[in-house]
């Protein structure tokens, strides 16, 4: 945490970086809850041990980092605890082993056997990742939520670590944490009532083909395309035509920079 205040006090900038907020919040997730939810079972064989920490290490960090996964990336992983499981002890490997490469690295022989080690550790890594995120099972996705959405989602979080660690507050935490709960789902379900009210399906007709766009609010999404030669990627809507009220619109222009520029917008 001190280190995270230093890097903001050096550039404040860090604080709107993806990067620098996953890293912390994960950072606060283990420090706040991995003391309140390892006791919750014991084992006295070491090896179950050691996966129970790796996973507690998993579930507080995934707690930390949920809402801003999702908030950016749309999607939130069901098998983290598997994943977790492979992930967290290769990166403890790797991290010992670049040390290590460091501190060898003026010894030509052992550096090169040391980076073939690091390099087959991450091929192995990747790649087991890679098939395990291949089945259609492994995350919930098109999830999107907007700015004050997180914050509530943070607060929910938040209020429910402050019960935990002062139960003598629980109750109060408890009403706090239903009267949050519902703010959220009345805020969301508002916010899909009026994304629908402001949904629109707009056909861009032009010489080459046509191209349907989806409007909600001020944001355009490329949801179908007719060309004969496409010449840019489509950018795919996480909302489904099927699940929305929309009316449709229709135009058409000669102006290729145009279309480029809304398949983009």
């Amino acid at each position: 945490v001190a280190s995270g205040v230093m890097l903001l006090l050096i550039n404040p900038n860090l604080l709107f970086s993806v990067g620098f907020q996953l890293s912390y919040s994960a950072v606060l997730g283990i420090i706040l809850l991995y003391p309140k939810i390892y006791p919750l079972f014991y084992s006295r064989f070491r090896l179950l041990d050691i996966i129970w920490k790796v996973e507690v290490v998993s579930v507080a960090a995934v707690i930390g980092t949920a809402p801003i996964s999702v908030y950016y990336f749309h999607q939130f992983s069901l098998i983290f605890p598997l994943t977790n499981l492979i992930a967290i002890p290769a990166a403890y490997i790797l991290v010992i082993g670049s040390i290590a490469l460091f501190a060898c690295s003026g010894i030509a022989f052992l550096a090169g056997l040391i980076g073939q080690i690091i390099s087959f550790i991450t091929f192995l890594l990747t790649k087991s990742i890679a098939y395990i995120t291949q089945f259609s099972f492994s995350a919930l996705s098109n999830l999107f939520i907007d700015g004050t959405e997180l914050i509530l989602l943070f607060s929910l979080i938040v209020i429910t670590t402050i019960a935990v660690y002062q139960l003598r507050y629980f109750k109060k935490m408890t009403i706090f944490f239903l009267l949050l709960f519902i703010s959220f789902w009345l805020y969301r379900g508002i916010r899909k009532i009026n994304a629908y009210q402001n949904t629109a399906i707009i056909s861009v007709e032009e010489k080459h083909g046509n191209t349907e766009l989806l409007k909600v609010g001020n944001k355009l999404y490329v949801v179908e395309q007719h060309k004969s030669e496409a010449t840019y990627p489509l950018t795919l809507s996480g909302y489904q035509r099927h699940k929305m009220l929309y009316q449709k619109e229709e135009f058409s222009t000669s102006d290729e920079s145009s279309i480029a520029f809304l398949s983009n917008f």
